[in-house]
């Protein structure tokens, strides 16, 4: 199953996130995957793509639903850049409306 959990929570998307693979992202997210699950440390896909600086992988998760209200900002994520993409990503949002 797609979002089948670890023992650590992750899903096969957390993984592919985790290892920067983004054709696996891609594949995962077509064939369904939940970008909003997160895993026992309280870490959705997204939080990891912001921590692995994958800003590809970053829209991807964006574009196809993430949620930004779960992430996490601490010590391991720059505030500004985190801002910076939920902001770049919400003005795109308001001009397609």
């Amino acid at each position: 199953h797609v979002n089948e959990k670890d023992h650590l929570g992750s899903t096969p998307l957390h993984t592919a996130v985790k290892k920067t693979k983004v054709a696996s992202v891609r594949l995962l997210i077509d064939a369904g995957a939940d970008p909003d699950i997160v895993d026992i440390s309280g870490a959705t896909p997204l939080q990891t793509a912001l921590e692995k600086g994958s800003e590809e992988i970053l829209n991807l998760l964006l574009h196809n639903g993430a949620g930004t209200d779960q992430l996490k900002v601490d010590r391991y994520v720059d505030l500004i850049k985190a801002s910076h993409i939920t902001k770049q990503y919400d003005e795109r949002a308001i001009i397609l409306r």
